[in-house]
C-alpha cells in the first residue's frame, strides 16, 4: 500500500511540473499567430508611402505665394491648371482679363490659373509683391493664385520651370521661356499637356479647347457654362414702344412744296454735253 501511495505522489508531482511548461508553449503559439497582422500593418505602411511618392515630380515642389506663404504645388494635384509667367508693364498685360474670365468660368469644374510674376523680360515687372497684388486686384479683379516674383530661366531658374521647359510640349516645344505670358497647361494627373506662346490669347479657341478636353468637357458643353453671353431673342433686343407716345425712331415727314418754288424748266435739246467714254480697264496680266 505504501508503494502504491508513493507512486501516486510521484505522478502528481510530475503533472504539476509539466503543466507550467505546457501553458508556456500555448502562450508562445498564440503570440506567433498574432505576428501576421503586424506584418500586414507594415505592408499597409509601405502602400501609403507609395501613394505619397505617386505625386508627380513637376508638382512636388515648394514655392512662395505673393503674400509670403510657403506652399507645395502638390495642392493642385487632381486639378487642371494653366501656369503663366506674368508682368504688369507688358504689351500682353491685358491678358490678365481673359485669364480671370477662364478661372471664373471653369473653377467649378476643377480648373485654376496660377500666375508667377517675373522681371526677366524687358524688366517689365519692377513692382514689389504688394504692389503687384494691389494692381492685379484693383485693375483686373484677379482672384486666382498669384506667387512671388520668380526666376523662370537662367542659372537661378526655379526648379518648377526647369522641369516644365525641358519637356517637349506642343505647339511651342521645349526650351527657355522667351517672353512674358507664356502658358503651360497641366492635367489632373500632374503631367504637362501643352505650352502656348505669349501672343496666344487665353480665350483663344486653341487654349480653351485644350482646357475643356483636360476637364472632360464635351464639345459645345462649355458654352452652357457661360449663359451670360447668350443672345437675347430678336423681340427682346429692342425696347417696346408706347403707342400713345409714338415710335422711338424719328421719321421725317415729306415736306410740302412752297408756293415760291418755281418748277424747273426742261433742258433744251443739245444743251447737255455728251459724256466722255472712259477706256475699258486692261485685263489683269
Amino acid at each position: 500500500m505504501r508503494t502504491e501511495h508513493s507512486l501516486v505522489l510521484i505522478l502528481l508531482a510530475l503533472l504539476v511540473a509539466v503543466a507550467p511548461s505546457a501553458a508556456a508553449q500555448q502562450t508562445t503559439a498564440s503570440s506567433d499567430t498574432q505576428k501576421p497582422p503586424a506584418a500586414k500593418s507594415k505592408a499597409s505602411g509601405k502602400g501609403s508611402a507609395q501613394k505619397v511618392a505617386a505625386v508627380p515630380t513637376v508638382l512636388d515642389v515648394e514655392m512662395t505665394m505673393i503674400d509670403g506663404q510657403k506652399v507645395n504645388l502638390k495642392k493642385y494635384a487632381g486639378k487642371v491648371i494653366l501656369v503663366v509667367n506674368v508682368a504688369s508693364k507688358c504689351g500682353f498685360t491685358g491678358q490678365y482679363r481673359p485669364l480671370q474670365a477662364l478661372h471664373e468660368k471653369y473653377a467649378a469644374k476643377g480648373f485654376s490659373v496660377v500666375a508667377f510674376p517675373c522681371n526677366q523680360f524687358g524688366k517689365q515687372e519692377p513692382k514689389t509683391e504688394a504692389e503687384i497684388d494691389a494692381f492685379c486686384k484693383k485693375r483686373f479683379g484677379i482672384t486666382f493664385d498669384m506667387f512671388s516674383k520668380t526666376t523662370v530661366k537662367g542659372k537661378r531658374q526655379a526648379e518648377f520651370f526647369k522641369t516644365l521647359t525641358t519637356q517637349k510640349l506642343g505647339p511651342v516645344g521645349s526650351g527657355d521661356i522667351k517672353w512674358n505670358f507664356e502658358k503651360f497647361l497641366i492635367g489632373k494627373d500632374g503631367k504637362p499637356i501643352a505650352r502656348f506662346a505669349s501672343n496666344v490669347s487665353p480665350d483663344s479657341k486653341l487654349i480653351v479647347s485644350r482646357i475643356e478636353a483636360a476637364l472632360g468637357i464635351e464639345a459645345g458643353e462649355g458654352k452652357k457654362l457661360d449663359p451670360g453671353k447668350e443672345k437675347q431673342p430678336a423681340d427682346k433686343q429692342q425696347p417696346s414702344t408706347d403707342p400713345q407716345k409714338g415710335s422711338d425712331r424719328k421719321t421725317d415727314a415729306p415736306k410740302a412744296p412752297k408756293a415760291t418754288d418755281k418748277p424747273k424748266a426742261p433742258n433744251k435739246p443739245g444743251s447737255q454735253k455728251p459724256k466722255r467714254k472712259t477706256a475699258d480697264p486692261e485685263p489683269p496680266k
